[in-house]
């Protein structure tokens, strides 16, 4: 599939509750995140903002909403996430970027959520 039919196809959702990145010393066993990242040095947890306070971060960023791409042919797009990040950061705004076995990820900054659809829009994504 071309690149301009995979995004023609592509599902994308908004969630509509607020993430954070939260910087933390360690992971509270019995919650469920969307990310966690163990890196030497520091762990990363991208989490609901309703679970920051559970995650006592040492920092955090946000409030960014996350939208979820669902496209047809995952592995198999050269361009799919640079297209989706340089529509984006063409109105400079941040994207944070995440993918999956199946599914790609971004996040924005929550205030500038309705631009970054718009950009999505006019990049063919029907959002």
């Amino acid at each position: 599939m071309e690149l301009s039919d995979v995004i023609q196809a592509t599902h994308v959702i908004v969630h509509a509750e607020p993430y954070s990145v939260c910087l933390v010393d360690a992971v509270p066993s019995g919650l469920k995140f969307f990310a966690v990242f163990m890196e030497a040095g520091e762990t990363t947890v991208v989490a609901k903002a309703s679970q920051v306070s559970a995650l006592q971060p040492l920092q955090s960023q946000g409030p960014f909403t996350l939208i979820e791409f669902q496209m047809p042919t995952p592995f198999q797009t050269p361009g799919f996430l640079a297209r989706i990040c340089g529509l984006i950061a063409a109105r400079r705004i941040n994207v944070l970027v995440y993918s999956t076995f199946s599914r790609d990820f971004v996040m924005v900054p929550a205030s500038n959520l309705e631009e970054s659809l718009q950009a999505l829009r006019t990049g063919g994504f029907r959002t």
